[in-house]
This record gives C-alpha cells, structure tokens and sequence, in this order.
C-alpha cells in the first residue's frame, strides 16, 4: 500500500493500489487542494479522499472507495466508481457521482449536483433537504420506473437500486414512469422516450424530452415542459404554466381549444392557466378563464378572450390584444402594438429602467427601450426612469415608479400615483384623487400650496396641481399631515396618528386607524368613521359645526339602523336604557359607542369633539 503526495500543479496520478489522500493539514504536502486533481485508481481496491478542491477521481476496476471534498467546499467533484461494487461519498456544494458497473452505495450529500448509479442494484441516498441534487438515468440502457413519493425504483439501470433523499430525477432516452415528491418541490425530466411524469402536491417541474409524453402536474402551481413529439400536458389542480422557451420555432397554443400548432401540433392542453412562449414568432390565445400569456423572444401575437388576462410580450416586436375582462398588457422592449379592449385594462411598463413616455390620449409609448402603438386602455404604469404618464378621457389610473416622473391625468375622475422621487402630479378635468403606497415616514401633503414634503418619504418634492382628494390608506403606520384646498376635498389617513384639515369646501375627511386629529375647516363638512376604533386609538374632531356630520359604517356600527334615530343618541357618561346606542358627553364632547345599549358592554370611544359642541341625532348619518 503506498501513500501519494501532490505538489502545487495539477496532477495527474495513477495506482493500481493505494491510498490517495489530499487533505489540508498535517506532515504531508497538500495534494493541491486549490485547484483540484485528477486521481485514477486504475485496478485494485482503492481509497482516494480527494481534499477541498475540484477533484476528478476515478476508481477503475475493483471495490473502491471515493470521497470528493467536504463542507465548506465550494469546488465541484466528479466520482467515477468504474467496475466494482464502489462507495462514492460526495460533500460540499457541488458534485457529479457515477458508480459504474457493479452494485454501488452512492452517498449524494452535496447541495448541487447529479447522482447515477449505472448497471447493478446500487443504494443512493440523497441529500434530502438540498432542491439541486438530481437522482440520474440518463445512461440507462432501458426505461425506468421512479417513485419519489414511496422511494420506488424498477426497470433499466434501477433494477433493485434503493433510493432515498431526493426531489429530482432525469429519466432515461427510453420510456420513462418518474413520479415526484408528495410535499416537496420536484424537478422531473424524461429527456427521450414516451414518459409519464406526475407532479404532486407541490409546485412541480415536469419536462417531458423528446417523444409523445404524458405530463400530469398534480396539485401545486407547476411548470409543465413537453418538448419535442405530442404531448399531453394536464395541469391538474393551482394554476399551471405550459411552457416551450426551450424551442426556437414558433408555436401555436390556444387554450380555448387546447391543442397546439406551428412547433406545438400534437400537443393538448387540459387545466392550464398560462402560457410561456417559444423563441420564435408565437400565436398565444387565452380562453374564458384568467390567465397569463408570455410571448417571451421572438415577434408575438398575444390574444385574450374573457376574463382577467395577463399579456406579455417581453422582447421582440409584439402585439398584444385584450379580451372582455380587466386585463393587464405589458409589452415589453420592441416596437409593439398593444390594445386593451373591452372592460378596465392595465398599460404596464413597470418593469422599464430608461425613461419613457406613455401617452393614453395619443395612443403612443416612446422611450430608448421601449416604443409601442396603444389603444382601450384606462390605466398605465411606468418604471424607474425619469416618466411621463398622461391619461385620457376614460378616469386613469396612472402610477409612476421611482424616477423624477410627470403625471398628468387630464379628463376624468384619475388616481394619480408618482411612487419615490420628486414628481409633478397634474389631475387635470375631474374629481382626481392622490395616492400613496409606502410613505415610510411622516410626510406633509398640502393640497392647498401644492407641495408635499418629509424627508425619506414619496411625498418629498412633490408637486401638485388640480387634485381634490389624497388617500393614505395604503400606507405605512406613521402620522401624517394632509392639508385640503379651498374646493371639496376627500382625505383619507393612513394607520398612524393622522392630522387632516379640509380648508374651504365641503371635505370629506376619514382618519382611518390611529387617533387622528381631524378639522374641517370653512364649509359643511363629514367626518366618516368606518369602524369601531382599536382601543385607546380614537379621534378628535377639533372644529364640529351644525352644518357637519358624523358618518358612520353600517358595517362597522352594526347595532345602529338604516338611519341613527333620537332614541338611539343618549346623553352622559352610560346608556340609560335599552337603545342608547351612541352616548354623547356634554361635559367634555366624548362620543361613544355601546354595541348592546344597555351598558352591559363597555361603550368604545370613538371621538373628542373639541368644545362639546351641541350634537343631535340629526348630525349623524349611516352609509
């Protein structure tokens, strides 16, 4: 028995017998465990450790026993076994195991990599927790049966192999039965051969290979690959994706009728939900459910038909065609046609990074990455760059992303979102509300001068014009400060301790969560409340008037009628009897809200009225 030592190149060394060991420390030399080796064992029993590099070790002929790096070893190992019944133990991140002929125990513990275990009735055990490590027959000479629920192998190559601890599995050129995991994600490819693969209760990969395959996804959200041949692709349960982006010519898909043409003739569709296209010029149609068609490269067409559609064009020069639903169109970078059709469609360039111009009145979409002719949309959407958003006649929805962008609503009643950076917001014709979605901050939006500001927030450097309401509900937990103009305004807080001032007009202000501080200003004013408060997080109304109201949720106050009537309004500090529903104190202007009447539960405050002001039933109204 000899004992081999590496120098600092790479090296080639071949035993008929030995033991081969490149460890990191000790008397011995490394055996050039930076760059790796290559180890043939040649004939004979041999024991090779291959160190922390990436090692190519070879047992060749006899028992032998191969260990590639161990952990932390990011270094790719390849363990040929040979002829012999050989133990081949892989660690680390990366490594390919082969046993050869002969029956083999092949201990598969790296994160990534492939495990085959060839001729004979070999035991492989996987990784378990690790997605990347895949169970092979590729080299089988016949097809196979594969179980990764019940750890069943039969046919070809897996003839008496046990198996345990794997997700993935390449099946054979033949024909091949590989079922996957029951509550882990699976990997499953049939590469040639008419397989049967089936998905489980997870979100499954199923990729059939060439010949007339069966792919049945299970439950789970799972992707589901025929290749080249006739295939039948059944997506079972969640919402599935058939895919062909492995395919350079044009496919046809119609989930209408579900069967496929062009590059796709043969195969069927049943319970698929979207559809991800090929690298040619595609033909995707949707049917009357809501699904997502991805035309990924090539010149697309994308057509939808009822329901909530997704249309994607990606890259190339598409055209893209809604349906009856509300549907969302995202060409893509090329020079693409897109038209929403009937019901409320979505415009959506989120995803550009270099400024453009989306034009809904003109009907165009200009910019160095993105160009398109457009038409029948309501809303629009834009990316990081420094946009322009410009609505229409229809009442826009129109959200910018995070640039210095211009969002201009023109006609109609228009959200208007500019996302982070310094914007300018025009409303334009209409009753045009501002929204915001992550302040994450205490931000001040004045409608009244037209700036908003805080530092760290969206509002910061904003600038606004012809907008009558703002809406926070959508945002963080933190107090902030809306400021109306001297026309009616509606302004919604967020979840934290909101300060909201009308101004002049008719306002409509709702705190929403937290304890708010509410004035209305000159005008008849409401002051709406939609539930009962979370404890101790009520409002104070500074500036009640006779001409103002209290609004309260049906939902929200249920004990209340259509309409708060005089006997439900009760006066002091408790109910007095069976329907005092609402208890107004005189003395100090708490409002609150009893939902038994009687007391036996504790009322709930739901505001201060600054002053105590005089309140009747008459100042209250239900919606």
């Amino acid at each position: 028995m000899a004992t081999f030592t590496g120098n600092g190149t790479d090296n080639f060394i071949s035993a008929p017998a030995g033991i081969i060991n490149g460890f990191t420390g000790g008397t011995l030399a490394e055996l050039n465990d930076l760059i790796g080796d290559r180890i043939d064992g040649a004939g004979g029993n041999d024991t090779i450790i291959g160190g922390a590099g990436a090692d190519t070790i070879i047992g060749g002929n006899g028992n032998d026993v191969l260990t590639g790096g161990g952990t932390p070893n990011l270094a790719f190992d390849q363990l040929y076994g040979g002829s012999g019944n050989d133990r081949l133990t892989a660690g680390g991140t990366y490594g390919d195991l082969y046993g050869g002929i002969g029956n083999d125990t092949i201990i598969a513990n790296a994160s990534f990599g492939v495990a085959e275990g060839g001729a004979g009735a070999d035991r492989i055990i996987g990784s378990g927790g690790f997605i990347g490590m895949t169970l092979s027959y590729r080299d089988s000479s016949a097809g196979v049966s594969i179980n990764l629920t019940t750890n069943a192998a039969s046919g070809g190559d897996a003839t008496g192999d046990i198996i345990s601890g794997f997700l993935n599995v390449f099946g054979s050129a033949h024909d091949d039965t590989l079922v996957g995991s029951l509550n882990n994600r699976s990997t499953l490819r049939g590469l040639a051969g008419n397989d049967r693969i089936s998905g489980r209760n997870q979100d499954d990969g199923l990729y059939g290979g060439e010949g007339n395959d069966t792919l049945l996804g299970g439950d789970g959200n799972d992707t589901l690959q025929g290749g080249l041949g006739n295939d039948l692709m059944n997506g079972g349960n969640g919402i599935d994706t058939v895919s062909y982006d492995d395919q350079s010519i044009p496919v046809q898909v119609d989930l209408q009728t579900q069967v496929g043409g062009l590059g796709a003739a043969g195969d069927t569709y049943i319970s698929i939900e979207n559809v991800r296209g090929s690298n040619g010029a595609d033909l995707l149609f949707g049917s009357s459910r809501g699904e997502t068609l991805d035309g990924d490269f090539g010149h697309d067409r994308i057509v939808a038909r009822d329901g909530d559609d997704s249309l994607r064009g990606s890259f190339g020069d598409d055209s893209l065609y809604g349906g009856n639903g509300n549907d969302t169109l995202a060409p893509g970078s090329g020079m693409d046609h897109a038209f929403g059709g009937n019901g409320r469609d979505l415009l959506d360039y989120s995803s550009a990074y270099l400024a453009i111009e989306v034009d809904l009145e003109a009907g165009t979409v200009t910019g160095s990455q993105e160009n398109a002719i457009v038409g029948g949309f309501e809303d629009a959407r834009s990316g990081s760059g420094h946009d322009r958003l410009v609505g229409n006649a229809l009442g826009n929805s129109l959200v910018s992303g995070s640039g210095n962008d211009v969002v201009d609503g023109r006609d109609g009643d228009d959200i208007l979102n500019g996302g982070n950076g310094s914007d300018t917001l025009f409303g334009g014709e209409g009753n045009d509300t501002l929204v915001f979605n992550y302040l994450f901050g205490a931000a001040v939006i004045n409608l009244d001068n037209g700036r908003g500001s805080g530092a760290g927030t969206e509002a910061d450097g904003d600038r606004y014009r012809q907008i009558e309401n703002v809406d926070l509900s959508g945002s963080a937990s933190v107090g902030q400060v809306v400021i109306g103009s001297a026309v009616a305004n509606s302004l919604t807080g967020a979840g934290g301790n909101d300060t909201l001032f009308g101004g002049g007009g008719a306002d409509t202000l709702i705190g929403g969560d937290g304890a708010d501080r509410l004035t209305g200003g000159t005008g008849p004013d409401s002051f709406v409340f939609l539930r009962i408060p979370f404890i101790p997080a009520s409002d104070v109304i500074t500036d009640f008037q006779s001409n103002d109201l209290i609004v309260l949720e049906r939902d929200g106050f249920g004990a209340l009628g259509p309409s708060v009537t005089a006997s439900e309004l009760g006066f002091g500090t408790a109910a007095q009897d069976a329907d005092d529903y609402l208890i107004y104190n005189t003395a100090n202007g708490q409002l609150r809200y009893d939902a038994d009447g009687n007391g036996s539960i504790a009322a709930v405050l739901i505001a201060t009225l600054t002053g105590a002001p005089t309140l009747t039933y008459q100042d209250f109204s239900m919606v």
